[in-house]
């Protein structure tokens, strides 16, 4: 197994650095906060709604069900709807249980309850006799009392089709009036005035809420996907091209002119499409396509050298490899301002890799890539200044903000970063909201590092409310991404305790075999020691002395004396 360097490993703590974010929390979500810590039951309430929908505070489905699951465990009704129909990742109710909840929380008002009983009723899963159509839109009417848009929405295509209903245009008309300035959900409503101010993430989350919204939602999403787009987020661009390609299927030179561009930022999808469009479009084998591309060099612009240097690098559809034609090209399209090829320039000198090593040729490509919204060489920057290569000395707050640049594109490196700052307080005020935020962002995108971290988190009940179903939750996503050492480790340890799953001491002395056969004492040595230190992981003894003694029943003595040195530590 390949080993690690400590000294590497010490210094990669350096990355954990802060990002330059503005301050997400409102002075009455902070009052509201103080007041929920006393034990207010109505402001924790509110908390956790907040974290729910992002009003004022920080989305967060984690910091939600830490607010929300003390409540539904004392029985209180609204806290344990929200909890298992928006919280919770799987179902813990059989369907009479849920059904008996929804309509409890239905009759305390709450207008997503009552939406979601009127669908229930509607299905036939509340009632199947012939008064639960009335019962449907009886409660649809409830909510739409209050607004709620998803119930206004029915009722005026109902009323339209005379569906449920006597078909009545006119009652259609007035719900269809009633929709204007209003929108879709609570999170919708709480990104609408960040969109609207310019914020591009919100304005590509709040794209996706409209598209994925089931309401027919169409031309706000495509908006919204175009504004972040414009404003160079790769994923949106990718959701205008597929917009594009259904509204306007013989556009294809804006087609390509999108691919280009997230091409230039690095996305793989928007490469591979790119590459197979040129083969399609030219009608040509691989070599005849070189060709015609080197031949006309003079009206070559950077995309295509770009790509004839991808060609040569990856042996594209059987395009002979060529290391020395890729780097030539790299560096023609480089020069020409391809972000992409900037990157992969600047990686090149980085490692040394093809052309000779050089730090700050290094430096100066991913500046120049990174300066021009590529998430990668922002990320590449940030590990920069954070750790002091390349020439440069330590810079903490220069690394926050390209690691926050990169984060907001989507980057779970430089998010999990993020996470880590903000708990640690390491170049900015400690802030446990947001280092959550960012791991869960990190861990969404199944991040593993960030997965393990909050099964870690939640396992030792630090910041996190100690829950052992979820460690193992987070824990065995991690283990879906990878098997690396920590994750198999923690899940065996799990098993073994019966922590948040079935004891099962077969399936645990399993995986610890599986440790001992695939990596070598000291790869298990060193990840004690990093445990024990607190270098790359958490620190934690419990972790590190059960690493020790696999290493101890695979011969080492010098962890067996670890073993014991830390047992002193674990009884105190």
């Amino acid at each position: 197994m390949k080993t690690f360097n400590l000294l590497a490993l010490a210094a990669s703590l350096m990355l954990f650095l802060p990002a330059a974010l503005p301050a997400q929390n409102s002075r009455e979500t902070q009052a509201l906060m103080l007041t929920a810590k006393r034990g207010d039951t109505d402001a924790r309430m509110r908390l956790g709604e907040r974290h729910l929908y992002g009003e004022g505070i920080v989305q967060s489905r984690i910091w939600a069900r830490e607010w929300l699951r003390p409540l539904a465990q004392q029985g209180h009704i609204p806290a344990k709807y929200l909890l298992e129909q928006h919280v919770m990742e799987e179902p813990r109710l059989s369907l009479p249980e849920l059904l008996e909840l929804t309509e409890a929380a239905a009759q305390l008002g709450i207008p997503d309850a009552q939406f979601e009983l009127a669908r229930r009723y509607e299905s036939g899963e509340a009632a199947s006799d012939e008064a639960a159509q009335r019962q449907a839109i009886d409660w649809y009417e409830k909510a739409a009392a209050q607004d709620h848009y998803p119930s206004i929405y029915q009722l005026a295509l109902y009323y339209e089709m005379g569906h449920l209903v006597p078909e009545d245009k006119e009652k259609a008309r007035l719900f269809n009036e009633r929709k204007k300035g209003l929108h879709p959900s609570r999170e919708i409503a709480a990104l609408v005035p960040k969109a609207r101010a310019g914020d591009m993430l919100a304005q590509y989350q709040l794209a996706r809420l409209y598209s994925e919204s089931g309401l027919a939602e169409v031309e706000p999403a495509k908006d919204w996907f175009l504004q972040a787009a414009e404003q160079g987020h790769p994923e949106a661009m990718l959701k205008t091209i597929a917009w594009i390609s259904m509204d306007k299927p013989h556009a294809q030179k804006q087609v390509i002119g999108w691919y280009k561009k997230a091409a230039r930022l690095g996305n793989d999808e928007a490469l591979g499409m790119l590459l197979e469009q040129y083969q399609n479009d030219s009608q040509e084998n691989p070599q005849k396509l070189l060709e015609r591309l080197a031949s006309n060099l003079a009206q070559a612009d950077a995309d295509d050298q770009y790509l004839l240097a991808i060609m040569y690098s990856q042996g594209f559809a059987g395009t002979p490899l060529n290391p020395d034609e890729a780097m030539n090209w790299f560096r023609r399209a480089a020069e020409q301002g391809h972000a992409d090829a900037q990157k992969q320039l600047a990686d090149a000198y980085n490692l040394g890799i093809g052309i000779e090593q050089n730090d700050a040729l290094a430096l100066e490509w991913y500046r120049r890539a990174a300066e021009q919204g590529h998430p990668e060489a922002q990320y590449q920057m940030g590990h920069i200044s954070s750790v002091g290569s390349n020439g440069q000395t330590i810079a903490p707050e220069k690394a926050s903000q390209w690691f926050s640049r990169a984060a907001q594109l989507g980057h779970a490196g430089a998010q999990y970063m993020l996470g880590s700052a903000y708990q640690t307080g390491f170049g900015v005020a400690q802030d446990n909201i947001l280092a959550i935020y960012w791991y869960e962002q990190a861990a969404m995108q199944k991040y593993a590092p960030a997965q393990q971290l909050i099964g870690e988190l939640y396992e030792d009940g630090d910041i996190l409310a100690q829950d052992y179903t979820q460690a193992f939750r987070f824990y065995f996503e991690a283990f879906q991404q990878n098997n690396h050492l920590p994750t198999l480790f923690a899940i065996a340890r799990m098993y073994q305790h019966g922590w948040g799953v079935e004891k099962r001491m077969d399936d645990a002395a399993e995986i610890l075999a599986r440790i001992k056969t695939e990596y070598s004492i000291s790869d298990i040595e060193e990840q004690a020691t990093m445990y024990e230190l607190g270098i790359g992981h958490r620190q934690s003894a419990s972790r590190a002395s059960g690493l020790y003694q696999l290493a101890c029943e695979a011969g080492s003595q010098a962890s067996c004396a670890a073993v014991q040195r830390l047992a002193g530590k674990l009884s105190r």
